[in-house]
């Protein structure tokens, strides 16, 4: 009889051990090295390395070239163009549904969108005209809709591509 109750293992147990402690054994073994080359006979191995090169930069660059910008900025439906598709994505939508008019992002003024969809409730989402340059632009607007008597709110993330 042993001493000591019989220690048992379960193989994922065993695996886990030998990849810890193969891994222990690979990195005291990559820390304990040092050189393998023996230091030349008369010599002491000092650990240290000394650079006694020195480095000169005797390049010059001049940039000698010259930029004329000769387009224009305008507030016109140009700014439009890059923008072919609004797409708006509505958080937590059930069935709600924002169509914003590809004319409508080049109009002046705010502009208010029901978006009720095929939800049995409706909220309504106002852009202002600012928003609305910003979508035709290509850039990013997140807007809150109105709660519309139905205890919550959507968040909405317009873009344009």
């Amino acid at each position: 009889m042993l001493p000591f109750p019989p220690m048992t293992i379960s193989r994922k147990d065993f695996l886990r051990l030998s990849v810890t402690f193969g891994g222990v054994a690979a990195a005291a073994h990559l820390v304990g090295c040092g050189s393998d080359d023996p230091a030349p006979s008369g010599t002491t191995d000092t650990g240290t390395a000394t650079d006694t090169g020195t480095a000169t930069d005797t390049g010059t660059a001049t940039d000698t070239g010259t930029k004329t910008d000769t387009g224009t900025a305008s507030d016109t439906p140009a700014e439009a163009a890059a923008c072919t598709k609004v797409s708006p994505e509505i958080a937590g939508n059930h069935g709600h549904v924002l169509d914003v008019p590809f004319a409508d992002l080049t109009a002046t003024g705010d502009k208010t969108y029901d978006i009720k969809g095929s939800s049995v409730h409706t909220h309504s989402v106002t852009l202002t005209e600012a928003q609305r340059k910003d979508i035709a632009a290509s850039k990013t607007v997140i807007v809150t809709s109105t709660d519309g008597g139905a205890l919550h709110t959507h968040t909405i993330t317009i873009t344009c591509a």
